[in-house]
């Protein structure tokens, strides 16, 4: 019996061994590669000082200035400061941070490293979040 499509495919004679272990070899590169993002993400060691904080915020505006700073060490913790977030929905101007942090979830991976901060300023501004990728 086929262990995977790659074996299947060898099988009927679809693909040759090379590329059956060429597949093989991609697919567990793949996987150790996404197993050890989410390890880091995971790991309570790799929580800066400036996530402990942005548990502890208060108001939305200290939030948001808490909120770039970690992102700027660590953009992976994105998903993170959106679940954090939503402790502050049912208070004025919480539902628009909450999206905020979804679009800046969504948007960061589009942002070269070079451009990060600049992008974070400008999504997390006192005055109106823009949420755009910077030139």
């Amino acid at each position: 019996m086929a262990n995977s499509l790659a074996d299947a495919l060898c099988k009927v004679g679809l693909i040759d061994q090379q590329e059956r272990d060429r597949a093989l070899a991609d697919q567990a590169h793949s996987f150790a590669e996404r197993e050890a993002m989410w390890k880091k993400v995971a790991s309570k060691g790799n929580r800066t000082e400036h996530y402990t904080l942005l548990q502890s915020c208060s108001s939305i505006s200290e939030f948001k200035d808490t909120a770039r700073k970690l992102l700027c060490e660590s953009p992976e913790l994105a998903s993170e400061v959106v679940k954090l977030a939503h402790r502050f929905k049912g208070q004025q101007g919480g539902d628009r941070l909450v999206w905020l942090c979804y679009q800046v979830r969504d948007l960061m991976p589009q942002v070269v490293a070079e451009k990060r901060e600049c992008f974070l300023k400008r999504a997390f501004r006192s005055a109106g979040s823009a949420v755009e990728i910077p030139n």
